[in-house]
Order: structure tokens, then C-alpha cells, then sequence
């Protein structure tokens, strides 16, 4: 699925890209960082991104693996991070959760690629309590929402592109909360069966539940801007460790 949405987002091209010009790319993106202190700004379009319940972002981007990391506010933090390919925004703490943005680099959209994050939200949850996943791209109906308890899958939903991922766990009551349907025990295959149904009135997702159910378990990104008085800080920009 996110090979279409790779496509979408750089165009057509006659030639493979350029590792070492991505490279390039990568290390501009960091370097044009600010590190002057902003306030918060919302988000949850077209991006992906983990809460991690702590307080310590240093933390959080050694737990992520992530490496170059240079100090960097909310706005340039953000663009750089969502518009470039293998970068992480990770941010100053907001009431108790620190979150890492990303565009398109935490997506769990095939068996091998949800089972990488499925290990990173183990992982981080066994060191901080905690860890959650969420991801909304509307131009290939991409949506998911991962939540991992003290190094166990608590729930997980993957759905996009007329394809299911992953509907694991019970439906939780945030889920409920935003108006969707319960799903609980479906399989892969009955999810999609459900979906083709004439008569189907459940209501399945859209792209702001992710940011939704978000809120219920930690923090709606698409909502921070709504305090006045939200916290003025820096983050860490960093590169996501390739894999091989």
C-alpha cells in the first residue's frame, strides 16, 4: 500500500532515486532545524505517529534508535520530519506523553512491516509503561491505532487501501466513544466481507478517528492548539535506523 502512497507523494520518475542525494535531502532536512523555542501545533493529516508515555524526549529517541538528532521546535520539527523520507520529530513532553512524528516511516501496512512496529511498541512499552501507534493518510484510506501495556498488544486496528491488516484485541470502549462499530473476534477476511455487505450499517473509520481514539488513550494531536497556554519547548529531530 505505501509504495502507491510513495508514488502519489513524489510524482512520476524516469530514474531510480539516488541514495546518496537522499542522503542529502535527510541531512538539509536537519540542518535547517530551529532550536528557537515555539509553542505546540497540531497535527494528524497524512502522517503517523507513537505517544510513549514519558516525560524525557532524549529517552524516548534513544528507546526509537534514532541517530543525528539535533535540537528542534514544533513547527520546522514537523515539516521536516512529515515532508522527509526517515526522519522522526520527536517532541517535548505534553501532559505526561512524548510523541514521535513521522510521515510515512511508521507505517504498519503489510504482515512484515506491522510486525516491526509491533516489536517497537513492545519494546518501548516494556521500558516506559506505555507506547501507542497511530497513522491516518486519507488518499489511500489508511488508518490505524496500536496500544501496547507493559510489553503486550492491548489492541490493534490496520486497515487501508480495501485491505485489513491487523484487528487484534477487543473493541475498546475509545473506539465505541468515536462511533464505530464493535469488530471484536472478526477475522482479516469477515472484516472485509463486512465491508462489501449492501446492508452493512456499521460505521467503519474515517480519517480523523485515529487523532480520535488518540485522545482517549493519551492525547488527539489534532487538538493541541485548542489550549492557549499549551507549553513552549523544543524537541529532537533524528534519523530512523535502516534496516540490514
Amino acid at each position: 500500500m505505501f509504495e502507491k502512497l510513495l508514488s502519489f507523494l513524489r510524482g512520476p520518475a524516469d530514474t531510480p532515486p539516488d541514495p546518496g542525494s537522499a542522503a542529502e535531502t535527510t541531512a538539509g532536512s536537519i540542518a535547517a532545524a530551529s532550536d528557537s523555542p515555539d509553542q505546540a501545533i497540531a497535527f494528524g493529516y497524512k502522517t503517523g505517529w507513537l505517544a510513549i508515555r514519558s516525560e524525557d524526549p532524549s529517552a524516548v529517541a534513544e528507546a526509537l534508535g534514532l541517530t543525528d538528532l539535533t535540537p528542534a521546535n514544533w513547527q520546522t520539527g514537523l515539516d521536516r520530519a512529515i515532508e522527509t523520507d526517515g526522519l522522526i520529530f520527536v517532541t517535548p513532553p505534553l501532559s505526561g506523553w512524548v510523541l514521535a512524528v513521522t510521515g510515512l516511516d511508521l507505517g504498519a501496512d503489510s504482515k512484515e512491516n506491522l510486525a516491526a512496529v509491533v516489536s517497537r511498541l513492545r519494546t518501548c512499552s516494556k521500558q516506559f509503561g506505555e507506547a501507542q501507534m497511530f497513522g491516518s493518510y486519507r488518499v489511500v484510506d489508511y488508518v490505524a491505532w496500536i496500544r501496547a501495556v507493559d510489553g503486550g498488544i492491548v489492541r490493534a486496528y490496520v486497515a487501508g487501501d480495501g485491505q485489513y491488516f491487523a484487528n487484534i484485541g477487543r473493541t475498546t470502549d475509545a473506539e465505541r466513544a468515536v462511533g464505530l462499530g464493535d469488530i471484536s473476534n472478526l477475522t482479516l477476511d469477515q472484516l472485509v466481507d463486512l465491508m462489501a455487505e449492501e446492508n452493512d450499517t456499521t460505521r467503519h473509520y474515517d480519517e480523523e478517528d485515529p487523532a480520535r481514539i488518540a485522545g482517549y488513550w493519551s492525547l488527539d494531536p489534532l487538538k493541541i492548539e485548542d489550549d492557549p497556554d499549551r507549553p513552549t519547548g523544543t524537541g529532537l529531530l533524528g534519523t530512523l535506523p535502516t534496516a540490514g
